[in-house]
């Protein structure tokens, strides 16, 4: 390591030293207020899921007996219990799947056994009615959403989340440094970046300090057990990982191994133990038959049930498309399907009409946009989208009408995009796995930014779910949806 190598870093030694500067970046980090606030947050979901119930019970059946209510209050300890046993107040977040499945199956279990405790204090004859299933369910709905916007509010604080030091060298250590920064709610805050492992990496306008291995002693004999690592080496070489787990991260309460199979990584991939070796289980659910058949009737039963309750709103649209540019409602266009099939994904009209034409003066006109056309196939300002078309497409309601194919079981409500045959070759490789599932109505890519993402990262997305798939990594994705449409994220 020489000077020349030093001057080249784009991390820049500033004064004071850098131990003194990790110091407080450490002390400021508070995981216990994380710890609080979460479940300050469930309690005042709970409190709200019971509310409710018992307001629409009172509405519905008469006058309730608030105090039986009000004398449960010191079951809320319990929940809190309960949740903690399955891990739902560690400061690392879980994957939103995995925190939707543990959110459920506890809380369900936890109120059922309290009704069964309460019953007759309540003066009821069963321990469950339609009054507790809808706690349940508002429990289960509100929570997964109150943590995800608490994370999203308080995720960059400087005190939320445990701190952890990098150790790694090029793009793997970019890409833990890059998902821990793009995603400070996950509960891990990097503070600093071993300096023996980082000389290599080039990290633009990243001001985390380098530190040499007597610093990091230093700043670890000052904040004992306080820091977690965080370590990415390319190749994942065993012998490598453990000599530095064992050299270097031999102080840290937590270290966490950044692996490359990140095609297979998420909610599939369990660790076992084999004869003393540590073994990676990959559960490939896409080719579970019975839980694909769960998935494809729960699409019909919500396919209709939103058919029927959003009839009104499918009225009233198709009015207000009639008065400003007549026939026809809605618009079919040719995409691909399961087992490469193709069919057509119903919409509400949003051009106008002769609107392959304005597309071509408009890109005659300005040649810049032709680039953005052909890579992606959206332009922000599409002159052939009418007004009335601008607000559907804006709040995502155009795409109502493809209820009808999801009961006709030709779509999902929730998958990998339907695309049309000129973008096949997009996929490469991935197409065959991309042909083993039916298209959506909504994704990883319509909650992960939409048209603000790249064409590659919609595939990388569309790839990633097919590979995890689950039901709940669907329920997390649906209650995604919801802030997605409400903020109109990536929507033009």
């Amino acid at each position: 390591m020489n000077a020349s190598t030093i001057s080249r870093s784009p991390f820049v030694f500033r004064s004071p030293p850098r131990p003194a500067v990790i110091n407080r970046k450490i002390q400021r980090c508070r995981p216990a207020a994380v710890v609080g606030i979460l479940m300050a947050t469930d309690i005042f979901c709970l409190a709200t899921a019971v509310a409710i119930s018992v307001m629409l019970k009172a509405a519905l059946a008469g006058p309730v007996e608030w105090g039986a209510y009000l004398h449960l209050w010191p079951a809320i300890p319990i929940f809190l219990v309960i949740y903690a046993s399955v891990g739902l107040y560690s400061v690392i977040a879980l994957c939103a799947p995995e925190e939707i499945r543990r959110v459920t199956i506890s809380s369900a279990v936890a109120f059922v056994v309290l009704a069964a405790l309460t019953v007759t204090q309540r003066g009821g004859r069963s321990p469950v009615t339609w009054t507790l299933v809808l706690a349940v369910v508002l429990t289960i709905v509100l929570i997964p959403l109150m943590r995800f916007s608490v994370r999203s509010w308080f995720g960059r604080r400087q005190w939320w989340g445990y701190p952890a030091v990098l150790f790694g060298s090029g793009s793997h250590l970019r890409a833990a440094l890059k998902v821990l920064l793009e995603h400070p709610g996950g509960g891990l805050i990097p503070v600093a970046i071993a300096a023996e492992s980082a000389w290599d990496a080039e990290f633009p306008g990243c001001s985390l300090p380098l530190v040499s291995a007597e610093e990091l002693a230093a700043v670890q004999s000052r904040n004992p057990g306080a820091t977690c690592a965080v370590v990415a080496i390319p190749g994942f070489a065993a012998r490598d990982v453990a000599e530095l787990i064992g050299r270097r991260c031999a102080n840290f309460p937590k270290v966490f191994v950044l692996h490359p199979f990140s095609g297979v990584a998420g909610t599939s991939v369990q660790s076992r133990h084999m004869a003393g070796e540590l073994v990676l289980e990959v559960d490939q659910h896409i080719y579970a038959s019975k839980r694909l058949a769960v998935k494809a009737v729960l699409d019909r039963l919500l396919a209709i049930a939103g058919l029927i309750v959003l009839s009104p709103l499918f009225a009233v649209i198709a009015l207000t498309i009639a008065i400003e540019s007549g026939r026809p409602i809605l618009f079919g266009h040719r995409r691909l399907g399961k087992g490469n099939a193709s069919f057509r994904a119903w919409k509400f009209r949003t051009m106008v009409k002769d609107a392959d034409e304005a597309l071509k003066r408009h890109l005659e006109a300005n040649p810049e946009l032709r680039r953005e056309w052909e890579e992606t196939h959206k332009l922000r300002d599409d002159p052939r989208v009418s007004r009335v078309g601008s607000f559907l497409r804006r709040t995502s309601l155009d795409e109502l009408p493809q209820l009808f194919n999801v009961a006709a079981g030709e779509m999902s409500i929730v998958g990998p995009r339907p695309i049309v045959t000129g973008e096949i070759s997009k996929y490469g490789d991935d197409i065959d796995l991309y042909c083993l599932v039916k298209g959506c109505i909504t994704g990883l890519w319509q909650v992960s930014g939409r048209n603000d993402t790249t064409y590659a990262e919609r595939v990388a997305l569309d790839t990633y779910y097919i590979r995890n798939w689950s039901l709940w990594l669907d329920l997390s994705i649906l209650a995604r949806t919801v802030t997605a449409v409400l903020f109109r994220q990536g929507a033009y």
